[in-house]
């Protein structure tokens, strides 16, 4: 279905209206290395000392330790590595917006996903790292 033929319905319009405008402002990650910080809705962020948005969402990160947060920001302020201000409390605390999912899946699975999965096994496993460009896994299998 094509956005430039005649809208039967309502939603066509709207979409093409916004693909016309041009989103104000855009979902964004940040990561924050302040201590005794969590990032809260409804806090405001603030970018060169002007306040450009607000935290939708934030928590301590058990996986990275650090807080970590979702926050809405203007189209042309959303590039990772632009370092904002997040108020809470009357103070501000630094913060940096980063790329999205905040952990990479090799993390993941490394640490949490595969002793999950090769336990359910009743396998013994024993993990070989190596730690080269990129992380290679080896799995050595001994029956118990």
């Amino acid at each position: 279905m094509s956005i430039k033929k005649p809208a039967t319905r309502l939603w066509i319009t709207k979409l093409a209206k916004v693909k016309e405008d041009k989103p104000y402002c855009r979902l964004v990650g940040f990561i924050s290395d302040a201590k005794r910080f969590i990032p809260r809705s409804h806090y405001k962020i603030f970018i060169d000392g002007e306040e450009a948005g607000f935290v939708t969402s934030g928590n301590l990160s058990p996986t990275l330790g650090k807080p970590i947060g979702l926050g809405y920001v203007p189209w042309d302020k959303r590039e990772a590595g632009t370092k904002i201000e997040i108020e809470a409390r009357g103070k501000r605390f630094p913060a940096e917006i980063v790329k999205l999912p905040f952990v990479k899946l090799s993390t993941l699975y490394r640490f949490y996903l595969a002793p999950k999965l090769l336990s359910s096994f009743g396998v013994f496993y024993k993990f070989v790292i190596y730690f080269n460009l990129n992380v290679s896994i080896i799995f050595s299998a001994i029956l118990a």
